[in-house]
């Protein structure tokens, strides 16, 4: 199961990052439909910190934080998304 957490107090761009997430896991969704995830939105300040992030968004995936200030592509989430599937 993959865990997809989005940091930030629910600005715009987070929710952009939010989408971004979204719209990457259906993608992968299609091509490996037993795929389990779940997105997950952090907003209190202090579990923001406590994962490392310093500027939201931020967007990590089991645990590994992969982006922060500023919206990643779809590809790239998607990308970052199939590299879990592979350790995993």
């Amino acid at each position: 199961m993959l865990t997809i957490k989005v940091f930030g107090p629910g600005c715009p761009n987070c929710r952009k990052v939010e989408e971004a997430a979204k719209a990457a896991l259906g993608t992968v969704r299609q091509r490996h439909p037993k795929v389990e995830a779940a997105i997950e939105k952090v907003k209190d300040p202090l579990q923001i910190m406590e994962h490392g992030v310093l500027k939201t968004p931020g967007l990590a995936i089991n645990e590994r934080l992969l982006c922060q200030g500023r919206i990643p592509r779809v590809e790239e989430v998607e990308a970052w998304i199939l590299e879990a599937l592979s350790r995993a």
